[in-house]
């Protein structure tokens, strides 16, 4: 798979080359979406303290507990492997500054299931 960044006429160009030479006998996907910017670091610091909390609590560790969040909250991905479709459990690593929100929202509502009340990004650094 491959992901290409459309900014000028040129590679737009080379895209629409691209996609006209695709053997059509072969089924393909092509996905096409507008960039977004990522979370920050400190969004991302951010997340581990709150797994870190979480994991206090509960025992586990925090590379368990980001696991578990992760398969609770994300939606499933889907890779083509030989020819298959496999599940995997979704990622934080692509979400938008959007969807970044809403994912820690759910977070804190799930932990909050379990009495855990997670860090506030204003708490860090302090």
């Amino acid at each position: 798979m491959s992901k290409h960044y459309v900014s000028n006429d040129i590679v737009r160009g080379d895209l629409v080359n691209l996609i006209n030479g695709l053997d059509l006998g072969k089924k393909w996907i092509i996905e096409i979406k507008r960039q977004t910017k990522k979370r920050s670091t400190s969004q991302n610091s951010w997340l581990w303290a709150c797994h870190k909390v979480v994991a206090l609590d509960t025992g586990n560790s925090v590379d368990e507990i980001h696991s578990i969040v992760k398969k609770e909250l994300l939606p499933k991905q889907y890779i083509e492997f030989d020819g298959d479709e496999i599940e995997v459990d979704g990622t934080t690593t692509g979400l938008s500054k959007a969807q970044w929100s809403e994912f820690m929202t759910e977070y804190a509502a799930w932990a909050a299931q379990y009495g855990i009340m997670l860090p506030h990004p204003e708490d860090q650094g302090r």
